[in-house]
């Protein structure tokens, strides 16, 4: 995300995802090494933030075809109030962190982070 994509934001359009500490720390781990308790394609994560439009994003962590051997990926997904996908993040190597999608001139973020808090 570059810095005039920054500026262009509105308060509207970025939303956190807090998860688990403990959750947030052992994805961020698997990104870098192998995540052994996992099978070949799994999606380890998969939950979804709202914005004020009904438009939703999936923030998703998925292990690879070679689970034993690879690191896992994350990925966003942009879905309208009907479940149409609308556009995606490139795949990325960290689950923290902000992943953004563009539609229609609207860059909708989401920021997962670990929360400290039961």
């Amino acid at each position: 995300m570059n810095s005039k994509e920054i500026e262009r934001i509105e308060p509207w359009v970025k939303r956190f995802l807090f998860v688990k500490k403990e959750t947030a720390k052992t994805l961020d781990e698997a990104c870098d090494k192998p995540l052994l308790a996992c099978g070949r394609d799994e999606v380890i994560f998969d939950e979804e933030v709202t914005f004020f439009n009904g438009i939703r994003m999936a923030i998703q962590a998925i292990s690879t075809n070679a689970p034993e051997i690879e690191p896992i990926w994350t990925q966003g997904v942009l879905f309208d109030q009907h479940g149409n996908e609308l556009g995606c993040t490139e795949v990325g190597d960290q689950f923290s962190g902000e992943y953004g999608i563009t539609h229609e001139g609207e860059l909708y973020i989401v920021e997962v982070a670990g929360r400290f808090w039961a």
